[in-house]
């Protein structure tokens, strides 16, 4: 009988190896990353300045009808997504590695309590949802012509962050999450549809918000349209994730995964990856680690085939 690979562990956002969402890819193990840090409190400046900047220059009308369109949609999740990172990073860089017991060199040995974990799952979440949403944006965009040329580029902002922090960061990218990026953007859909059919309208009066004129039968195509973006977009994060993973295995031939794939005494030879990685997906898909053997275990009177 055929089994499916993926398991309801894909869909979870409770990962077993909590070190990954606050670390970069090219750390090594037993040293604080401060400019990894740095990197992080500056991008969570950048977007908060720009958003504030975004909210107060919107009109004119009311304020509130700033989330009305997908495009602040995106901005305002991939804050959140910033925020939780840099606060996040800087919590675990700075304090939990500097208060480690003695002896304890590799982080994946720092216990992490459930009220951290429930955290690090929702950077988890809005890393995987603000990454679609970013690319979502990038074609709202042009189907609007929000500002034109200046206004596209705006968005590639996000989406140029994105791709460059997917490259850089530790995170584990499964293909199931894609499921919330749908929710989300159907949620949006459903707010939108009843917005304009109560009667809403853009601050300028118009009915058409981000390009959509929902009086036009066209539009069910842009929207089926954006769902195939929405898994389109997911599966480019993640094949970007396995780049990283090749990149890292290419370039630091000392810190490639080359754990055994049986247990025996040989495994004693191979080098241990950094942070505990796991066998058989680096991208914690599923948890498989090392069997760890140990020498005194061994009898060496046993002779091979016995």
């Amino acid at each position: 009988m055929c089994q499916c690979s993926l398991t309801c562990h894909d869909l979870s956002l409770w990962h077993l190896e909590p070190w990954r969402f606050v670390t970069t890819r090219w750390q090594y193990p037993s040293r604080r990353h401060y400019s990894y840090v740095c990197y992080r409190i500056t991008v969570a400046l950048f977007f908060f300045v720009w958003t504030i900047i975004d909210m107060a220059t919107y009109g004119p009308g009311p304020k509130s009808r700033w989330m009305i369109h997908i495009t602040n949609w995106s901005k305002l999740l991939m804050l959140i997504e910033v925020l939780l990172q840099a606060s996040l990073t800087a919590h675990f860089q700075l304090w939990k590695l500097r208060r480690r017991p003695p002896g304890t060199p590799a982080v994946h040995q720092v216990s992490f309590n459930p009220l951290l974990r429930f955290f690090y799952a929702a950077e988890w979440l809005f890393t995987s949802v603000s990454g679609v949403f970013a690319i979502v944006t990038v074609f709202v965009s042009f189907l609007a012509n929000n500002g034109g040329a200046f206004g596209t580029a705006r968005y590639f902002t996000g989406l140029l962050y994105v791709i460059a922090d997917h490259l850089l960061h530790n995170q584990p990218k499964h293909m199931l999450h894609v499921f919330y990026a749908l929710f989300l953007h159907v949620l949006y859909i459903v707010f939108e549809a009843v917005y304009v059919l109560a009667g809403g309208t853009t601050p300028s009066g118009s009915s058409v918000i981000d390009g959509l004129d929902w009086s036009r039968p066209e539009t069910a195509g842009y929207v089926s349209l954006s769902v195939v973006l929405v898994l389109a977009a997911h599966g480019g994060l993640w094949l970007l994730a396995r780049l990283r993973e090749l990149l890292y295995s290419c370039v630091s031939a000392d810190h490639a995964i080359k754990l055994p794939l049986t247990g025996g005494a040989d495994s004693q030879q191979a080098l241990a990856p950094p942070y505990g990685a796991t066998r058989h997906d680096p991208e914690g898909g599923n948890i498989s680690p090392a069997p760890e053997v140990s020498m005194d275990n061994i009898n060496p009177n046993i002779q091979p085939g016995a």
